[in-house]
């Protein structure tokens, strides 16, 4: 999350949003969409899909959005929002998608 911009909790979801189609360019895959969560979901399905593997997902610094306005609580608790939309979908994927926690195996976070 290092080098996802943050200033609001706006920024922090096209920034999100930026990284996630930077990657599916990368990739090569056909996935759109604006909301970042959906399109976090859509691409771990077709990495696995593509790769006939599960997906490991690392989060580093998840935290950062919010601890650079430690002293704004407003966008603080507002970047916190975001990321837990964002997040929802790996913890939310082990207790309802059954597809979708097949294809994720470790989640690994570092806290700074």
């Amino acid at each position: 999350m290092s080098n996802i911009a943050n200033k609001t909790p706006d920024v922090l979801e096209r920034s999100l949003n930026k990284a996630l189609h930077n990657l599916i360019e990368e990739e090569e895959l056909d996935i759109s969409g604006d909301i970042p969560s959906d399109v976090f979901k859509t691409l771990i399905m077709a990495l696995y899909k593509k790769y006939g593997h599960r997906v490991v997902i690392l989060i580093d610094e998840y935290d950062k959005p919010m601890l650079d306005h430690i002293n704004n609580v407003t966008t603080a608790e507002a970047n916190r929002e975001v990321l837990r939309g964002f997040v929802a979908v790996i913890i939310n994927s082990t207790k309802i998608y059954d597809n979708l926690t097949k294809r994720c195996c470790y989640i690994y976070t570092k806290m700074v």
